[in-house]
């Protein structure tokens, strides 16, 4: 990461208003992060723990 980080969320994904995924999308995120996936991807590539997981 480079610079200060401009918002406190820690991920984004760009879809349409009524993206019919969008619901899928959120549970994995969601599912991701309540199984430890989400962390270890994090500590994986950027070499530390998150300071927040999503949804928290």
């Amino acid at each position: 990461m480079v610079g200060e980080v401009l918002n406190k969320e820690s991920y984004a994904i760009v879809t349409k208003k009524k993206n019919k995924h969008l619901g899928r999308i959120n549970g994995a995120i969601e599912a991701l992060s309540k199984d430890g996936t989400y962390e270890a991807l994090y500590v994986k590539w950027f070499g530390s723990k998150p300071k927040k997981l999503p949804g928290q």
